[in-house]
């Protein structure tokens, strides 16, 4: 019922999770959205905000164009926004991942349980961020890959993450063909950060707790990066 011809409007009534009796209309225009995979700006203290909204098969291939854009550019910290990022290829994770964390370091482990031998993905090394200093941000809407990209910068280089808890889905599943052309989702492994914390069964616990309220975004007010500047701040003058 959403859907339609390009132009034409369709209004939505939105209820409130924490009010049933709270509801509002949104007035929509159908159009082709493209969202982009990646964006990043410089701030006047030479500080890197990058905000990755998916790890889409051509994530990885973004972040190494921004990298090569960023050569001969003067960045004393960065700060990577994954909210919102609902996850997708565990490999592209990995390889984004290896720009902040020394070669050979684990990224992830896979625990595939009942005495089975655990895969674990390593850094590639690729040198470029192991250094910096960084900040995190994160909220219920950080899943799969966001979740192993953020537990590997916390637990490699004690980086802090920044916003709300993680929505936790940290588990791995195979599809199974069954007769008459069903099909069978199992869980067949779970992620386990570096430190061995299982990512499905609680998500990530941000280390500085910021909410983000409807209030805020209606306002222009952005809280959770306000922090993270903050904490990035005092992280470059150590």
């Amino acid at each position: 019922m959403i859907r339609g011809l390009k132009g034409t409007t369709v209004t939505l009534t939105v209820l409130s999770l924490t009010d049933a009796k709270t509801k509002k209309e949104v007035k929509i225009t159908r159009d082709t959205i493209d969202i982009p995979v990646l964006t990043y700006e410089i701030t006047k203290d030479n500080f890197l905000k990058a905000s990755l909204t998916e790890f889409s098969e051509d994530a990885g291939t973004k972040f190494n164009q921004m990298v090569r854009q960023l050569s001969g550019k003067e960045v004393r910290g960065m700060i990577l926004d994954l909210r919102s990022n609902p996850g997708g290829y565990l490999e592209v994770s990995q390889d984004i991942a290896s720009y902040f964390i020394p070669e050979g370091q684990t990224i992830v482990v896979e625990d595939f349980g009942n005495g089975q031998t655990n895969k674990t993905y390593r850094s590639f090394g690729y040198k470029t961020f192991e250094n910096m200093p960084m900040v995190v941000l994160v909220d219920e809407g950080s899943a799969s890959a966001s979740e192993i990209l953020a537990g590997a910068l916390r637990d490699n280089r004690g980086i802090s993450l920044v916003g709300k808890k993680t929505f936790g889905k940290g588990s791995v599943q195979e599809l199974n063909d069954l007769p008459g052309g069903s099909k069978l989702k199992i869980t067949i492994a779970k992620w386990l950060t570096p430190k061995g914390y299982s990512i499905a069964d609680n998500g990530l616990e941000p280390d500085i707790k910021i909410d983000l309220t409807e209030e805020d975004v209606t306002a222009g007010k952005d809280p959770q990066m306000d922090k993270a500047i903050e904490v990035l701040k005092q992280a470059v003058r150590k």
